[in-house]
């Protein structure tokens, strides 16, 4: 019980805890079992939802065909092109870089400069292609700038955003590697930020008290335990996402999660908010849902009308 109730959104535990810390090992028992279980049971049930969402999907198609006519796509491509650029403005401001836990120094202020830049050009849709080039290029300033400990949090994430703007044109393979992106990034942030170091989870857990299984009555439900649930469930929403599951799933659960945790935690989540919405609407992959009818049809016919 403990995986389907554990947050997806507190993933950048970073943002809110100190990276120091003494280090926590798992101690194991049967809830681990349990939640081992609950994961694998959540990836079965995932297969139904993905089939609910297509319909959904399909309605939504039925009912508002402006957003699938070529207009309309361009739209919500500019959708996520925009919410990229408000983060990449928003962190301007806030002294930070790509997230609120990359502060820079002085040496680092060109870098801030470039990110400033990148987010007018994202929220102006000059050229989708050329914003790919440019957050390529900011991720590569940051991985020159930052231990790898710091840049892996979010490598993943805007390589795959880099690379779907770069193949706009071609958007299954686009879609494809904006799936696979996001998709390794929580799997990423769950082995790094919660199992390989639960402490950071712990010290998240005293300043919000999200392990209400303990607060219910279930004492033997610890808060390490909550912290190894939590990676369960991250790990399985990547997982989810990398296969081309159940997106929309994935992405309410963020949502909700960022309104409880204020404005840094939607901010710094707006990127993968993006990505969700061009995910459940076009796919994850080289397939589309046929707005025109039943089944499926290749997008590069969809590009075609």
């Amino acid at each position: 019980m403990g995986y389907f109730v554990s947050p997806p959104a507190w993933s950048h535990v970073r943002w809110f805890v100190q990276n120091d810390g003494n280090a926590v090992e798992f101690e194991w028992n049967w809830i681990y079992a349990l939640v081992l279980l609950g994961g694998f049971l959540y990836s079965m049930v995932n297969r139904s939802l993905q089939s609910l969402e297509i319909v959904a999907v399909h309605k939504a198609s039925n009912k508002f065909p402006y957003l699938w006519s070529d207009i309309g796509r361009h739209k919500i491509w500019h959708i996520t092109s925009a919410l990229i650029g408000l983060t990449f403005v928003f962190n301007y401001f806030s002294g930070v870089l790509l997230a609120p836990n990359l502060e820079f120094s002085a040496t680092q202020s060109l870098i801030n400069e470039f990110q400033l830049v990148i987010g007018i050009v994202l929220i102006l849709d000059v050229s989708l292609r050329s914003s790919g080039y440019l957050i390529f290029a900011l991720l590569l300033s940051i991985m020159a700038t930052y231990p790898f400990s710091i840049w892996i949090d979010y490598g993943f994430e805007f390589l795959g955003l880099s690379l779907a703007f770069i193949l706009y044109q071609k958007p299954d393979l686009g879609l494809l590697a904006l799936r696979s992106g996001l998709g390794l990034q929580l799997m990423t942030l769950a082995v790094h930020n919660k199992w390989l170091n639960p402490h950071l989870g712990l010290e998240f857990l005293q300043h919000y008290h999200w392990n209400f299984m303990s607060n219910l009555g279930w004492h033997s439900f610890s808060d390490l335990t909550f912290v190894f649930s939590a990676g369960m469930a991250e790990f399985c929403f990547g997982l989810v996402i990398l296969l081309g599951l159940a997106t929309l799933t994935v992405l309410s659960f963020f949502i909700l999660t960022a309104s409880i945790l204020g404005i840094h935690e939607l901010i710094g989540h707006l990127p993968i908010l993006g990505a969700g919405i061009l995910l459940v609407v076009f796919g994850g992959g080289s397939n589309l849902k046929d707005i025109r009818g039943n089944g499926f049809i290749s997008v590069r016919s969809l590009s075609a009308h």
